[in-house]
């Protein structure tokens, strides 16, 4: 997992100094965010500019930073994507309390803006646990749409050895929001799109 995070801030650190050459832009371009701040939202970043999709990355994106000067949101959809790093928030100097003040302030924004939300938690088994857990209870029922690795399913290696999913993902998900789930976060994009109407 650690190798593949490298490869791809690797990949991403490329594509900056190519600067977005064959990317389309849009006026309202994809907001990626995280809650919990791992590094998968790189990782969608990086395949959103594979395939050509407008996108924003800010990991610490604000209430206050979703809307222009007219009022209106600045993006078309916002994917979050979910699950705890002690390294990456440390890295972003907050704890998990501060990070859920500001994650519930932002989905509020975005409900208020009628900006749709992607709840994504790409991160697997490795984005499970006490701290992970509690942001997917907290932040999973601001919903519109779903998009998850199946892995994630499963509270740890063990249960995922013996098949035994708890569906934690699934089961905090508001009512009426049927998730897109993949088998790797390579098969992430074409959902997406789908969500998107791309």
């Amino acid at each position: 997992m650690r190798r593949y995070i490298l490869l791809v801030l690797l990949a991403a650190m490329t594509l900056a100094v190519l600067g977005g050459t064959g990317i389309a832009e849009a006026a309202n371009p994809l907001l990626i965010t995280n809650v919990g701040q791992g590094a998968e939202s790189a990782m969608v970043n990086v395949l959103c500019k594979k395939e050509k999709i407008a996108a924003t990355l800010n990991d610490t994106i604000t209430a206050s930073e979703l809307a222009g000067p007219d009022g209106k949101a600045k993006f078309s959809f916002m994917a979050v994507v979910v699950g705890y790093s002690g390294k990456g928030m440390g890295a972003a100097g907050v704890n998990i309390d501060q990070e859920l003040v500001r994650a519930h302030e932002l989905m509020k924004k975005a409900q208020s803006l009628k900006l749709p939300i992607i709840i994504m938690h790409i991160g697997g088994i490795d984005r499970r646990g006490e701290s992970s857990d509690r942001l997917i209870k907290e932040i999973f029922k601001y919903a519109n749409y779903a998009l998850f690795v199946s892995a994630g399913n499963y509270p740890d290696s063990g249960a995922l050895d013996k098949n035994k999913p708890d569906n934690l993902l699934t089961n905090s998900l508001p009512k009426g929001v049927t998730p897109k789930i993949v088998s790797k976060i390579n098969d992430i994009v074409a959902p997406l799109k789908g969500i998107m109407g791309l």
